[in-house]
C-alpha cells in the first residue's frame, strides 16, 4: 500500500510539473501575441496540450470523473495525501496547510477554529483512494 501511495504521489508531482511547464510556455507565447485571434489560438493550444498531458499520463475517459468523496473539499481535485479535521471533513494536506499558512485559522467548510496540529492522516480514505486507483487508474490520474 505504501508503494501505491508513493507511486500516486509521484504521478501527481509529474503532472503538476508538466502543467506548470505548459503554463509557463503559454505565458511566454501570450506576450508575443499581437491580436486577439493569436491569443485565442495560444489558449486553445494550451488547453489541448494540457488535455493531452492528462490523457497521456492517465489515459482518461473524458466523461468519467473521480467520485466526490475522494476529492478535496477546497479544490475538488482527487485526494493524494488526505487529512481529516476535528469536524470530520477531509482535505488534501498541502492545500489545507497553505490555507492555514495564509493566516486563515479556520476550517474552510465549518469555519470552526483550526490549527495544523489538529490534522490527522485519513487512512481510511487513503485505502478508498487506493482501491479506486486499482479499478480506475486512467480516470484518477487524468483528474489530478
Amino acid at each position: 500500500m505504501a508503494d501505491q501511495q508513493a507511486g500516486r504521489m509521484q504521478a501527481a508531482r509529474v503532472l503538476v510539473d508538466v502543467e506548470a511547464a505548459l503554463k509557463a510556455g503559454r505565458e511566454d507565447a501570450l506576450t508575443s501575441c499581437a491580436t486577439s485571434e493569436q491569443r485565442s489560438d495560444v489558449m486553445e493550444s494550451y488547453t489541448q496540450q494540457c488535455k493531452m498531458a492528462r490523457t497521456t499520463l492517465g489515459m482518461a475517459d473524458d466523461a468519467a470523473e473521480v467520485p466526490q468523496h475522494l476529492c478535496c473539499q477546497i479544490t475538488w481535485s482527487p485526494l493524494v495525501d488526505p487529512v481529516v479535521t476535528p469536524a470530520g471533513i477531509s482535505y488534501e494536506r498541502q492545500i489545507l496547510l497553505e490555507h492555514l499558512d495564509r493566516g486563515n485559522r479556520f476550517e474552510p467548510v465549518t469555519r470552526e477554529p483550526l490549527e495544523a496540529s489538529q490534522l490527522y492522516p485519513n487512512k481510511m480514505l487513503v485505502d478508498a483512494v487506493d482501491a479506486y486507483i486499482e479499478e480506475h487508474p486512467d480516470i484518477f490520474f487524468a483528474a489530478i
